[in-house]
This record gives C-alpha cells, sequence and structure tokens, in this order.
C-alpha cells in the first residue's frame, strides 16, 4: 500500500469517528476539508446536511465558492477559513451568531447579504480577511465589532479601480467612525464609493 493511499484511509477513518462521535455524543468538532475536495455540491449534501449544527471552525483551501445553504443556520461556527474563495452568495452566514473570524480569497463576487448574521444587534463577525485585488462590492455594515486594523486592512486589500465602474463598499455608520481620514482618502483614490 502507497503513503497516498494511506493517507486517504487514515483521513477517512478520522472523518468517520468525528461523524460517530457527533451522532452518539453530539460533540462539536473542527472540521478540515482535504484540499483534493473542490465541489461544493458535496459538502453541502454530504457534510453540512448531516451535522450543520456541530462544525465549530470549517477549513478548506479547495473551495472557491461558498453557496447560500452553505453555512446558514450553523450555529456553533466560530470560524470560517477558505483562503481560495473568489465568490460569496448571498446569506452563507445567516444565523451565525457565534461567527467571529472569516477569511476568504480574491473576491469577485459578492451580494447584499453575503456577510449578514441577521439585524446589525446581532453581528458578531470582528475579522474579515479578503484577498488582495478584491473587485467584487463588499456590504459589511451588519457587524458593528470590526475593529480599525480590519477595516484598515480591507481597505489595504482592495482593488485599484480607477479607469473602471467604483466599487461600492458600505461599512455603516458606526464602522464608518473608526476608518481613518488617511483610509478614506485611499478608498477614493482606488476609485471606491463608501457610506
Amino acid at each position: 500500500m502507497s503513503l497516498a493511499t494511506l493517507k486517504v484511509k487514515v483521513q477517512k477513518l478520522i472523518e468517520k469517528a468525528k461523524v460517530i462521535d457527533y451522532m452518539w455524543y453530539n460533540t462539536p468538532f473542527d472540521y478540515v476539508l482535504p484540499d483534493k475536495i473542490t465541489d461544493e455540491v458535496y459538502i453541502n449534501s454530504y457534510m453540512f446536511c448531516m451535522f450543520p449544527d456541530y462544525i465549530t471552525s470549517f477549513t478548506s483551501k479547495g473551495l472557491t465558492n461558498i453557496d447560500n445553504t452553505m453555512f446558514k443556520g450553523n450555529k456553533n461556527i466560530v470560524k470560517i477559513d477558505m483562503p481560495n474563495v473568489t465568490t460569496v452568495t448571498g446569506n452563507v452566514i445567516r444565523g451565525c451568531y457565534e461567527l467571529i473570524t472569516m477569511i476568504v480569497g480574491t473576491l469577485t463576487h459578492t451580494e447584499r447579504t453575503s456577510f449578514t448574521q441577521g439585524t446589525p444587534a446581532r453581528g458578531t463577525l470582528e475579522t474579515l480577511i479578503i484577498g488582495k485585488g478584491t473587485t467584487a462590492d463588499l456590504y459589511l455594515q451588519d457587524s458593528q465589532k470590526y475593529s480599525q486594523a480590519v477595516l484598515h486592512n480591507i481597505i489595504d486589500n482592495l482593488a485599484d479601480k480607477t479607469g473602471q465602474t467604483a466599487g461600492i463598499i458600505n461599512f455603516g455608520d458606526i464602522n464608518l467612525a473608526k476608518i481613518s481620514d488617511e483610509y478614506k482618502a485611499k478608498l477614493q483614490k482606488k476609485n471606491w464609493e463608501y457610506k
């Protein structure tokens, strides 16, 4: 048996043990998706339909899309780490009221509700890390817990849209008050409309 085959078998045994532990004891667990799985349909139909509420963190380097059924309503997830994601559809984290950290890649498509957990009073997202060169419009007003450093990092990672249609970024009043004048000037220089 090759080392690669043995690794796959061990990974399957680990996954099976986690599922059994969940099914018998309802034990929350962290899940790392093997890099070679790049099909979100598999994840939605297999992983999240079986035990969505007990995944406390989810890591995947293979997936490039988060669709609107993936994390919706997960009551225990605190971290999503998907550094190659370029598309986030609407309502993917709605109801994820424990989620504090989300890492995604260079975003090319988002929707108005992509980063909405619920009403602004219930938004718990503190850290959002996006990839350099992000061109997608961002609507971040539903969490008021972003620090100035996080907001400035988001601005640094936005693409320069000079000579193109302006990008849109909605911080909401509370977040906007945290952004320095220097970074507001950066947004204007990169041709991003903000509010």
